[in-house]
């Protein structure tokens, strides 16, 4: 996986660029329901890019190319799916050596610098109450100051990029913070506080990709931790008229 430089260019360009990107629709965020889930948050983030998260789990459900439409139940995603996340909770918390699946609650969510924050609270065994903010952003290679395909050969020009920015406060001492994330994808950047419990390469129609299984570490001293996930753009279909 990517290390040094490219976590310098990505460093570097996050830490340079403005937040705030046009996004595709208005309003780009709003809350309903999507697939049998009753409360759900959808953020279209760019033309290429949207992502629905699950509200009952804070977790993220998928993220995909292509519009959004009113459908009889719900939502209804009219293009591809770039990848799915885990079904259920997806929150571990490591308390006295016991790690558990923590009860999250959904505190709802702000915007700030052109940019949505979804905020959560987490509950552990003893009583404590973590808070959790987390930031989706879109975001593409050729955006970053340096070359990062001279380290990570497949991140090139045209994937559609996914950050996933997280912040907690109030984890007590002793306690650990892990987030479950699945994902299929071109590739990957974590920061070395990804955990994988199960990794393995895919042929997808031709196309070299990662599948993904693992835990995301979260601790409060570290300030925000992110991870990213490039996807392939979706194939456009060729429009009538020539020969």
């Amino acid at each position: 996986m990517p290390t040094g430089l490219l976590k310098l260019a990505l460093c570097t360009w996050f830490a340079l660029t403005v937040a705030w990107r046009e996004r595709p629709a208005e309003p780009w965020v709003f809350r309903g329901a999507f697939e049998g889930r009753e409360r759900v948050l959808v953020a279209r983030l760019a033309p290429d890019l949207g992502v629905v998260y699950d509200l009952e789990h804070a977790s993220l459900v998928c993220a995909f190319a292509g519009d959004v439409a009113d459908g009889e139940r719900g939502f209804v995603i009219d293009g591809p799916r770039h990848t799915e996340g885990p079904d259920g909770a997806v929150w571990w918390v490591e308390e006295q050596g016991n790690a558990k699946l923590a009860k999250t609650t959904f505190k709802g969510h702000r915007f700030a610098n052109g940019q949505v924050i979804l905020r959560y609270e987490l509950v552990t065994e003893s009583g404590a109450k973590i808070q959790i903010e987390e930031t989706p952003e879109f975001e593409r290679p050729e955006d970053f100051d340096a070359d990062p395909s001279n380290v990570a050969p497949w991140l090139v020009p045209g994937l559609v990029g996914l950050r996933r920015s997280f912040k907690a406060s109030g984890i007590p001492d002793g306690v650990r913070l892990a987030l479950l994330v699945r994902a299929r994808c071109v590739g990957y950047v974590d920061y070395d506080r990804i955990l994988p419990e199960g990794e393995r390469e895919i042929d997808v129609g031709g196309r070299k990709l990662r599948e993904l299984y693992a835990r995301l570490l979260i601790e409060p001293t570290n300030g925000t931790h992110e991870i990213h996930f490039f996807f392939a753009a979706p194939e456009v279909a060729p429009t009538g008229g020539g020969k």
